[in-house]
Parts: C-alpha cells; structure tokens; sequence
C-alpha cells in the first residue's frame, strides 16, 4: 500500500469518528445499491431525530485525502447520489425499500477548484474544506505524522486503521500523547447559515459545555446569542473561497464557506459598519441526558466586530 492510499483511509477514518459526536447512528463505511451499479461509500450514516414531512435522512460522504478537490472527483459523485437516490424499486410484490432523504457531503484535505465548488452547489453536495481551518490541523498533523514513519508493506486498509490507532491513539510518548488530546477536543457542529445553508465547523470542548450549559438553562427564553466576525481571510492555495473567523461565547472557531456564500458575505461585510448584523446561525443542539434526549435551537447572530 503506498503513502497517498493510507493517507485517504485514515482520513475517513476521523471524519467517521467526528460525524460520531454529531449525533449519527449505523455509522460505517458500506457499499450502497444504485439503480445501476453497486457504490463504495466512504462514509454514510442516518440521523438519530426525525424531521417532519421528510423521510429518515442519510448522510452520504465522499473524503479525498489530496491536493485540491477538481471538478471531476464532484461530477462523480454527483452521478452516485443521483444512482443511490433513484434505487427505489419494490424488490417483491408488497415489498418496499426503506426510503431516505440522501444528503451528499464532500471532505476534502485541501481546497476545491472553482467550477467544483460551483457545480456542488448547484447540485446540493456540501463541500468541506480542512486548508486553513486552525481547528482541523491536529487530525492533519497525526495522519502527516503517521505517514512521515510509514513503511510500505502488504497492510490492508483495516490494518492500517489499527496500526495508525495504535501509533496516535494508545502511543505513551508524550508528544503524540498532546496531538491525541487535540484531536479529542474536537467536535463537530452543523449549523445553517441564513435558513439556507448548513456549515460546519468544530467547537472545541470548552465550548461545547458552554453551548450545553446554554442549552440546559430552562429558565432563560432567549436562545439569541451575540457573536462578532473578528477576521475573514482568503485561502492562500487558491484565492477562491473565504474563512471567516467568528467568537461564540468567548471562543474562536473557523467556518468555511463556498465561493459564492462568501462573496455574498464579503460583499454584505464592505457595505456594513461596526455592529451590523452579517449573517446568523442556526444549532440544533442534541443531548443525552438520564435516558433521555433533549432538544433546542440556538441562534448566533453574527455582528459586525
């Protein structure tokens, strides 16, 4: 097995155990059946909470450990959602498939070209990027770690899982003891920016306890929490698409948008002042709690800081 194929196996090995914090069950990685072809999945799990008027949603996931995303690698993809999507047929007579609500995201080590990023949108695929987000580089660092010390041999991918889980994860050195603790302070978060479109971007631990902490005051009816955009900054590999810098309850986190949201939001920031409200985010925030689960909606909006 060479360097670039570990690479990718243990990327969707992470974002498997990031997608676990997110409150998605039967998570795995698992060949689904098209209307025309069988479809290795990188990634795919069905959330735990029902959605009126909407079928069971299925989080289906690409993950491309390489240089930048291209045009080509989200045309594909697309063509397997759109066969994954149309597979319902009735096997026999009075028998129906289980339907689903397919939702396609796209992770990618890098940065995604411009007509990639384009045709996502334009095809509903929600891309993520982890270049630039400072909250990411932990999980970047163990697989470029683990790969500067790989040797090449006959491993197969579940091999490879262990064997990066046994240098990473059960290591007593005390370096990589310390990337280990950083990349268990991450979680990831989903929100939806505008009422339109979801993002991601990962909290830190401290925050987490501050957002359930907020979530758990029963008391409080005011679920708005001030926020404030400290910087927005360009991607340095491809000028294309922003990262904007945003303080919720005190912590920084990185949220990366598509071209064409972040020019919107570009444009929005050279027309407002200080204080302005640029744009709002919508959590859901799910808990466990005695056996039981709780729910609330948390709005962030976003001034101008």
């Amino acid at each position: 097995m060479e360097k670039q194929q570990a690479g990718g196996y243990i990327f969707e090995f992470l974002i498997l155990r990031l997608l676990k914090k997110l409150k998605y069950v039967s998570l795995s990685q698992k060949h689904l059946r098209g209307r025309g072809a069988l479809h290795q999945i990188d990634a795919t799990g069905i959330f735990s909470l029902p959605i009126p008027f909407v079928y069971t949603l299925r989080l289906i996931c690409e993950a491309k450990y390489r240089d930048k995303v291209g045009l080509g690698e989200i045309r594909n993809f697309v063509g397997v959602m759109k066969d994954i999507s149309e597979n319902y047929f009735i096997k026999n007579s009075g028998e129906r498939k289980q339907r689903y609500t397919d939702v396609g995201c796209f992770f990618g080590k890098d940065s995604f070209s411009e007509f990639a990023q384009d045709y996502a949108w334009a095809h509903n695929i929600y891309i993520v990027s982890f270049s630039g987000i400072r909250d990411l580089m932990p999980l970047v660092d163990a697989i470029n770690y683990y790969l500067d010390n790989f040797h090449q041999g006959s491993r197969n991918k579940e091999e490879t899982i262990d064997d990066f889980v046994d240098k990473i994860f059960r290591s007593n050195e005390d370096n990589i003891k310390k990337l280990k603790n950083k990349i268990d302070n991450k979680n990831l978060i989903v929100a939806t920016l505008n009422s339109t479109y979801p993002v991601i971007f990962f909290a830190n631990n401290r925050l987490l306890k501050k957002l359930h902490k907020r979530m758990d005051n029963k008391e409080s009816n005011n679920d708005n929490i001030p926020d404030a955009i400290k910087t927005a900054r360009r991607r340095a590999e491809d000028q294309l698409s922003y990262i904007f810098t945003v303080e919720i309850l005190g912590e920084s986190v990185d949220i990366s948008l598509p071209i064409n949201i972040s020019n919107k939001i570009i444009n929005k920031i050279l027309r407002s002042s200080g204080g302005q409200k640029i744009f709002e985010l919508d959590i859901i925030m799910i808990r466990k709690l005695d056996g039981k689960i709780y729910r609330r909606m948390l709005k962030i909006n976003t001034k101008l800081g």
